[in-house]
Order: structure tokens, then sequence, then C-alpha cells
């Protein structure tokens, strides 16, 4: 299988929040090895959380953080992928990078 690499990027709304989702396209099927959040500093007490629709699948570290490895997470059709991202600087920029591979079921 040939894995992807997507990197999206966000603006952090006025009320400090933002999130960056990863939604398969028409009937693809991903699955998603490894996210990672791009950040060199994060405000103190920001948060950022990587949820499959709506649910925590783990917290992040917000300064900078790479969620990897078995069991990878699968994003069906209907499924929504996120990093959510809580208390920063309105204006930032925040990027999540995704690496998956796209099936077909």
């Amino acid at each position: 299988m040939v894995q992807t690499r997507e990197s999206l990027s966000v603006t952090v709304s006025a009320a400090g929040t933002a999130t960056i989702p990863l939604s398969p396209n028409g009937t693809l099927t991903y699955v998603v090895g490894q996210v990672t959040l791009e950040r060199n500093d994060a405000p103190l007490g920001s948060t950022c959380y990587l949820r499959i629709n709506g649910r925590d699948i783990t917290p992040m570290i917000n300064s900078g953080d790479t969620a990897a490895g078995e069991p990878p997470t699968w994003v069906y059709p209907n499924d929504r992928l996120t990093l959510e991202f809580t208390g920063y600087t309105p204006g930032d920029s925040l990027t999540g990078t995704f690496f998956y591979e796209k099936k077909t079921l």
C-alpha cells in the first residue's frame, strides 16, 4: 500500500480555538498510522486532543507531539478525525500532519 502524507493548517479563532479535520473522500477508508502536531510552543493552559467523531483518542502535547503506533485508527467514509485545540492565541497558525493509507472496502 502507498502511504499518504497530508499536512493541514488552520488559523486560531478569536475564541482561541481551532479544529483540523480529516475525512475520507467518497467511499474510501483511511487507515491512519500517525498524526503529528507541528508547534514549537503553546500558551500555558492550552490543550490539544486527537478525536474521532468527537470522542477522544488521545491528548497530545500541545507544543508538538506525535500520536502513532498500533493499532492504527480506521476512519470510515462517514467519520471525522480531528485535532482540536483550545486556549491558543487568536490568529496563530496551527499545522497537523496525517499519515495514512487509502483503502476501498
